[in-house]
């Protein structure tokens, strides 16, 4: 028995082409893993409160050697 896609296609209300990849068996490729995972504790450790002030106080004391 012959499928008839343009059939399925309008009852769906999505192309032909669409109805035959699903038909020609297309499952989504899988996601990939971010490359920053390796980093996620230097950023946490980074973003965490403690860093903040030690940043900021960095920062700071160089910002005021510059314009002194």
């Amino acid at each position: 028995m012959k499928v008839n896609k343009s059939q399925i296609a309008r009852e769906l209300g999505v192309d032909t082409c669409t109805v035959d990849k699903y038909i020609n068996g297309y499952t989504k490729p899988s996601t990939r893993l971010s490359n920053i995972v390796e980093f996620y504790p230097i950023i946490k450790e980074l973003l965490s409160d403690e860093s903040k002030y030690f940043i900021i106080n960095v920062c700071f004391g160089n910002i005021q050697k510059i314009s002194l």
